[in-house]
């Protein structure tokens, strides 16, 4: 996870932790899951190569002037690729679609999950007007459940 803030605030660009037992020390659960922060304020390159650096450094900017000042052709090549799909109408109109398609689906989602504690307290007897204002669904919409 890249962050643009020093979440342990120790200077470092990276933090790497692994699963270990708080109440012993040295067990560890060996189930090879590793998490990595890092930090795109970091100040301290031990045991981090230039390479990742300049790409945290980018990540902090994200510009053409970011990228040359890299110095690295993997990132320049990757900011290339980053501004065609930004410039790419067909690009931005696939994302926009698919975006629209996510809310429509959380709101049916959210809908369905209001109509189910409807009937629940429905099914409680509880007013339609209290039923309403919990789930936020009309009385109507609850009346027709």
């Amino acid at each position: 996870m890249a962050m643009p803030f020093d979440l342990f605030g120790r200077g470092l660009y990276r933090y790497t932790f692994r699963m270990g037992c708080e109440e012993v020390p040295g067990l560890e659960l060996n189930d090879g899951a590793t998490r990595i922060f890092l930090n795109t304020h970091g100040a301290d390159k031990t045991g981090v190569s230039d390479e990742l650096i300049a790409l945290l450094n980018y990540l902090e900017r994200t510009s053409q002037q970011a990228a040359e000042a890299s110095g690295n052709e993997k990132i320049r090549r990757m900011h290339r690729k980053i501004e065609a799909i930004r410039s790419s109408e067909e690009i931005g109109v696939k994302y926009m679609n698919e975006y629209e398609e996510k809310m429509l689906e959380r709101q049916e989602g959210k809908k369905e999950a209001q109509k189910e504690m409807a009937l629940k307290m429905k099914k409680k007897n509880k007013p339609l007007e209290e039923i309403a204002e919990f789930t936020g669904l009309s009385v109507e919409e609850i009346e027709a459940l």
